[in-house]
Order: structure tokens, then sequence, then C-alpha cells
């Protein structure tokens, strides 16, 4: 092994090593701050780059958030003008303020990484930690020691992360596949498929290492598939090792270190770019959607029957999800039949909407339509032939969806590395759905499936095996550049993807879900996973998509379970043809409608989440960094996420002692907050009439469940007037009846319960539960939904501060003139009052 400090362009203040095989390895530092360090790793099996340029990283000094359809060039991510790396670079290491990187002696290309005291973080395998095939774009691996549980109690090393694969959350012992799949019905829980491909290809995780407090970010920047092993397998020979192989490209990858879970998201944003910001129809209240409402002969009676029986029941909608079955046109191979039965994105189906889409937009301009659309042309496409020609598409036919269960036909998917395929999408996007009032575009069926890796993509022939989520986030953002010249918020809602698609996605979910009582425990630890490590709002379908249609109790269930979750749609395509709706069962209909209002009431705090992750760095006013965390950190989030560091026991499946309960069975996995302060404890078993909640230590809890907790089996009575201390097992009466979900707020904190909606005075609200010093702290937020994220559009930032019998209000931003309703709740006393305070200039 040879080495060379490299001090010159392009590469400035990196390090060098070369194998005799000819491979290299270099060591590029890019950030610190005090939010951690960062540094790239890049292994090249022959010494020169195989895939030259990134989709998911954005130079530090990118004018703009867009992604030229060739990528950014890798060796254009050069370290950080404002937050330099000021490295230390010797012949066989590289230090930064808080990381060192060392190449270990010995043949074989490795490295260990340690913090500038010496602390072990992370080690590669003594032998073979970098390899490849030595053949054309052969397979890629690299290794890194594990520590078995049990073995060293001082070093234990928790996994989180890898995006939506279903499994636990603390992916250790787990094998997850990178790759984007259809996976219809898919089994969520972690059983024999743990860690089985899903949506989203997603080669991000985080390592938390208790005894230092620290978190390990590895991103694999690649478009690869492949898997990552989190020591399912030990060998006699090797060890216990953890394994990263890819099929084929070079081996790039990022190493963070950061000082806790929120510094960790915010350092990802550094580099992924700021996630978008959705406009407030998308996820304040409940959205609908179901395939069988845009599969109608008569599109627009069937949504304004929709629209009646919600006012009929009393149930808010906020917006529409539109599926494909607008697009569909007659087969032309029989002429004689009418029926619009094959889907072609942008067309619309004269039959099902003889209006035109411009009178269907306007009357449901108040509740306003996601639209689904697909990447591919049948070649029964109207447009196929013109789109083929200019070279728009990706020359490699596929059995294509073509509208019906389990139909097909030959089709081939938009190339949106091409400027002929990026630039039809736009402006088809924009002339058939944004200029006739579209508000929201639903990027669908964009795995890219393509099986044949070969298949070349872009001017350049890239082949497919190497770019499957680029085509993925171009489609993403040719749709959000078909909206730009709109008055409102653009909105993009995806359901594949890779790491940096949240910059143009501001929406995604866990695709198409199987509707079982395991699928509503579970699918929230695919939240978890992906929201986490760069996706900071991500939801599944209310009532499960595919499958039977979910019991009145199930459906209630889940309702609750996802009442406080980054996005709440009821989708489905029930196996008995029925449409899940909130008054699918008489019985069950009270208690839908109080969790939908109960929603209503946190969408204030789901919202202003949403504008605290899509923050620009830059402008990240600090009590709002504080409070609710900042660019990139999620909306909602697993218990470890904030209490990992006060509360072990939030860190792993381990049952609570001394519950019996199930639910406490997988703890780190199915419960999770609202942001920092409210405590989502869904119940997940049927027949139950309620669980045993533990609450993590690190802070004092109140209940505001309803109605109040109960204290059979030996539970701590908790009213709305007392706190009870963290690290306490609290049981909990709610049966599926009762609608409103199990929830407990952090003492010292608060729950934004208002926007301005255009009222005047504009008025904001809060709830503040003081915790036992009568103190409590919330940043609120609103907006116009006039930009494209957070602060645009007449957005304000305002900080409510209360101690003991004193309130104080101060302007972050934006937010002069406004009026915020505080309202007041003490941990003995209960409901203080309520006071009202002008927000000043």
């Amino acid at each position: 092994m040879s080495v060379s400090p490299n001090s010159s362009t392009p590469t400035p203040s990196s390090l060098s090593l070369s194998s005799a095989s000819g491979s290299s390895l270099t060591i590029l530092p890019l950030r610190s701050s005090p939010d951690g360090d960062i540094v790239r790793i890049t292994y090249l099996p022959d010494g020169t780059r195989r895939d030259p340029n990134t989709f998911s990283v954005l130079p530090s000094d990118a004018a703009s958030p867009l992604t030229p359809i060739a990528g950014n060039p890798r060796d254009g991510i050069l370290p950080s003008s404002t937050d330099p790396p000021s490295p230390v670079i010797t012949n066989s290491s590289v230090s930064t303020p808080h990381l060192t990187v060392s190449a270990n002696p010995g043949p074989d290309l490795s490295l260990s990484f340690s913090t500038p005291a010496g602390e072990v973080l992370a080690q590669d395998s003594p032998r073979g930690a970098y390899a490849h095939e030595p053949i054309p774009n052969g397979q890629v691996q690299h290794k890194q020691v594990m520590q078995r549980r049990g073995h060293s109690p001082a070093f234990e090393e928790h996994f989180y992360g890898c995006g939506d694969s279903p499994g636990r959350v603390d992916r250790y012992g787990s094998l997850v596949h990178v790759k984007s799949l259809d996976a219809m019905g898919y089994r969520a829980d972690p059983g024999p498929a743990t860690g089985s491909p899903a949506y989203k290809q997603w080669p991000v995780f985080h390592t938390y290492l208790p005894h230092l407090g620290l978190v390990l970010t590895t991103f694999y920047d690649t478009g690869s598939r492949g898997a990552i092993d989190f020591g399912s397998q030990v060998s006699a020979f090797r060890g216990f090792e953890r394994k990263a192989a890819f099929e084929t490209g070079d081996l790039e990858y990022y190493f963070i270190v950061s000082p806790s879970f929120r510094a960790a998201s915010r350092n990802l944003a550094s580099l992924l770019g700021r996630p978008a910001m959705p406009p407030k129809f998308a996820v304040f209240g409940y959205t609908s959607s179901s395939m069988m409402y845009a599969d109608s002969p008569d599109i627009a009676g069937s949504l304004g029957g929709f629209l009646g029986d919600c006012k009929k029941h009393e149930v808010p909608v906020r917006g529409m999800y539109l599926s494909s079955g607008y697009t569909s046109i007659p087969d032309p191979a029989t002429p004689s039949d009418p029926t619009p039965a094959l889907r072609c994105v942008f067309n619309w189906s004269a039959s099902r909407v003889p209006a035109g889409p411009s009178a269907l937009f306007s009357e449901f301009s108040a509740t306003p339509l996601i639209c689904n659309t697909k990447p591919w042309l049948l070649c029964v496409h109207p447009q196929y032939r013109a789109v083929a020609a200019a070279g728009g598409l990706i020359p490699h036919p596929e059995q294509m969806w073509s509208g019906g269960a389990n139909t097909s036909l030959e089709g081939y998917f938009i190339d949106f590395m091409s400027r002929a395929g990026y630039d039809w999408w736009r402006s088809s996007a924009k002339l058939q759905l944004c200029d006739h009032g579209c508000r929201a575009i639903w990027v669908d069926n964009n795995e890219y499936e393509l099986e044949h890796g070969s298949a070349p993509c872009g001017p350049d022939k890239i082949p497919i095996a190497l770019v499957r989520p680029a085509q993925t986030m171009l489609m993403a953002q040719a749709s959000l550049e078909a909206q730009a010249s709109l008055e409102h918020r653009p909105c993009v809602v995806t359901r594949a993807g890779g790491p940096g698609i949240a910059r143009y996605a501001c929406l995604t979910w866990t695709g198409d879900n199987y509707s079982s009582w395991s699928s509503l425990q579970w699918n929230t630890a695919q939240h978890h996973s992906l929201s986490v490590v760069g996706f900071p709002g991500v939801s599944s379908d209310v009532g499960g998509f595919a499958g039977p249609r979910p019991t009145a109790e199930l459906f209630v269930r889940w309702c609750q379970s996802l009442a406080a979750s980054a996005r709440f749609t009821v989708h489905s395509w029930n196996d008995d043809g029925t449409i899940t709706e909130p008054w699918s069962y008489e019985s069950a209909t009270p208690a839908v409608k109080a969790v939908i209002s109960w929603r209503e009431s946190v969408s204030p705090q789901i919202y202003a989440l949403y504008a605290s992750a899509s923050l620009p760095p830059s402008s990240a006013p600090p009590p709002v960094v504080r409070v609710l965390g900042g660019p990139g950190v999620p909306v909602t989030r697993p218990l470890y996420y904030e209490f990992g560091r006060s509360d072990p026991r939030t860190l792993r499946d381990a049952r609570a002692p001394p519950s019996p309960d199930p639910h406490l069975a997988h703890l780190a996995s199915c419960d999770y907050l609202l942001g920092p302060a409210l405590l989502c404890c869904p119940v997940y078993r049927p027949g139950a009439g309620g669980r045993d909640c533990y609450l993590p230590k690190g802070a004092d809890w109140v209940d505001v469940t309803s109605p109040p907790a109960s204290p059979a089996g030996g539970g701590v009575l908790v009213t709305d007037s007392s706190a009870v201390p963290g690290g306490t097992v609290v049981r909990v009466s709610n049966t599926a009846e009762d609608g409103r979900p199990v929830v407990f707020a952090r003492a010292g904190a608060g729950t934004q319960v208002a926007v301005r909606d255009g009222r005047s005075p504009a008025r904001v609200a809060v709830v503040m539960v003081l915790d036992g010093g009568g103190a409590a702290e919330w940043v609120l937020y609103d907006d116009d939904e006039g930009g494209d994220g957070a602060g645009g559009g007449g957005g304000g930032w305002v900080r409510v501060a209360v101690r003991g019998r004193t309130c104080e209000v101060e302007n972050l931003g934006g937010a002069g003139g406004w009026v915020v309703d505080v309202h007041v709740f003490a941990e003995e006393e209960g409901f203080l009052g309520q006071t009202s305070f002008e927000v000043p200039p």
C-alpha cells in the first residue's frame, strides 16, 4: 500500500491511498461544525471512476437545489466554505476537530475511525475491507468489524435507517436489501422477510454508540442495488462483520460523526439539500383516496358523491388523491368497445371527464386534487412514437401495468436523463395538469424495476443499474418544475426514491401496505427507518391499501395510530371491491370522526415541524433549532431519537418491565413522537381495551387522552393536572369506541393548535404544559403558502416562553402584528387560564 497527501485541485486537502493491484482509496474531509464532522471515502477498484456523477448530493455552493439531468460531478463536491473542516493530514491519517481517520497497516486497504482522544468509533475489517469482482462493472463491497451484543458491554452498537425496508427499527442482526421494488401487499413485520425490498432504495444508516453518546452516519452514495448485512451471519475465519455490497459502480460513502440524532439529521440535510415544504391541504386533517373513485364512469359524479357524504357525516376533508383512472383511453385493438381500459399518462378520459380537466379542477378547487402519474408510455399511448423518436424513452421494452388487476401491455419507461424525456414530462405535466388547475402531482409506480441492468440511459448511455433512483428523482424534479409558474406552493408526493429526493417531493408513504393488524403495528417501524435518514415526512395508508377490507375495530385503531403522523390518507383497493371511508362502519363512524377532529387540532403543530425541517441552514432561528430540531429533522420520531441518551430502554426492542403487555415488547419500533413533545402510544392488538405505555426517562409526562387514564393493572392514575415521571409504565384504558388516540404531552413544552387561516387580526394558538419548575418554551409557525419553503410566502416564527406567572412572546422573524393565544396547564394545578399577546415587530 502506498499513500500520498493531495493538496491540489480538484480534491484539496485529501489523502489518497493505493494498492499494488491498482485500486485507490481517498479520504476527503468536507465539513466541521458544532453538529459534527463529515468526511467522504472513495474506493475506486481500478483507480478511475466508473460512476462520475452523483444525484443525491448537492455541491455546498450550489445556487439552485435543481439537479442537472446528468447529475453533479462527484469531483465537484468540495469542502464547505462556511464550515471548513480544517484538517490535519499526515501520510497515514486525516484529522478534523471531531474525527480522525487512519490507514491501518498491512497489505490491504483498511481504515480506522476514532475521536481525537483515540476512542474507537468504527474499524474496517483487517482483510478485504474493500473488494470488487475483477470483471467490468462487477460488484463492490465494504466490510467493517461489528461487536456482538453481550460480548463487550462497554461497546454496544445500534443501527437505524436504510429507508422503508420492513423490520425492526434497530437493524442489528438483520440483512437489509437496498432495492426499490413494487412490493404490493408486502409483509411489514420482522418475520422471515425482515429487511425485504420495499419502495425506497436508501443505503443510509446511523450507528449509535451509547458509551460515547455519538451518532455515526454512513451514507453509500450509489444508485446500484445491493444489501447491507448488520451481522446476520458470523464467520469463524472473519469474525463478526457488517457488510455492504453493491452490484456495480464505485464504492463512495460519507462518514459523519454527530453529537445527537438531531445533529445527524442536520448533517445529512447539508449534503442532500433541505427538504421540500408541503402545502397545508396535503398535511392538515384528512385526505382521501381510492382507486375506485377514478375508475368510475363519471369521475366528477363519484368525487362529488364522496364530498356529499363527507358533508352528510360532518367529516372535514382537506384534499383528494386522484388515482390514474382519469388517464384511461379505450383499447385501440378493440375499436368497437369504447370502455376506458388503458392508463396513458397525461391523457384525459373523454368519457370519464366529459367536461374536461379545467372544469374538474374548478369544481373541486376547495378540496384540491393530487393527480397520479406513472413514468412509462404503453406502446398504444398517443404520444409514444413521438417521444420514442426524440430519444425520450429507455430503449428496452417491459411489460407495464395497463389498467386492471393482473393486466399488462408492452411499454417503455421515460428516460429522465435524456433531455427529450425530461422536457416532455415537464411540459406535459404543466399543460395537462397544472395549467388546468392541478395543485399537486403524485409520482407513482416509480421504482424503475427494469431487470436488465444494462439498459442505457441518457446521452452517455449510463446503465440503468447505476441510476434507478436518479430516474425517480428526476421524475419528481420535473414534476416540481412543472408547477413553477403557479402562485401556490408546489407539491410532489412520491412512492419511491433514494437519498436526496425529499428536496423535490415533500411527502411519501410506505407503498401498498396490506390490511392487517401486523401492518398496522410494523408500518410505524418503516416510518422511523426512513424519516431519520433524510425524508422527514413519512406515513402509511390508513386502513391498508391491499387485501381484505379492514374490520371496524382495525380501521379505528389504524386511524388512531396515524392521527399524529406526517400524512393522514385513507387509501384502499380492497379485495371485495369496497372503498374504505370514514363512514364505512356505522358503529365506528363517531370514533373515526373524533380521530379526524383530534388530528385537525394538532395539524398546525405538524405543519410547524415540516417548516422546521425545510428551513435553510443559514437562516434557521436558533430557538427553532433548539426546540423543534431544524433542517432535516423528522416530523415524527422514534423514542430513541429524543431519549436514547437519557433512556437506554428506548434504543432497542425489549419488553419494558414490570409490564407483561405485548405492546411494550417492541418499544423502540412501534410507539412514536410527534416532534419532541407528544408521545403517541397506539393500540396494536385486537380486542384490547387499552394498553400499558412506557414513558421515556428524561421528561415528565401529562396524559392528554380522553377519557383519563385508568389505575387498572397497577398503573399510575394520570389526569390533566398530574404529571408522571419518565421511566414509568402507565396503564391507559382506551377502547376503539373512545375515538381519541392514546397521547402524552411532555411537560415543559407546547403544542401549536391554530394557524391564522385568514382571520383578522391574524391569530395563532398554543397549549403550554408547564414542568415542575413552572416553565415551558415553544415555537410557533405559519405562512401564506406562497413560497417554496419555510419563511417564504409570509412565513413567520414566534417563540413563547412561560416561567411562573410570566409569559414572554418573541418575534423570530415575519410574525409582527400576529396575536398569540396561550393556554397554560400546570402539573398540579391543571388549567391556569388563557391569555393573548400581540407579537412585537
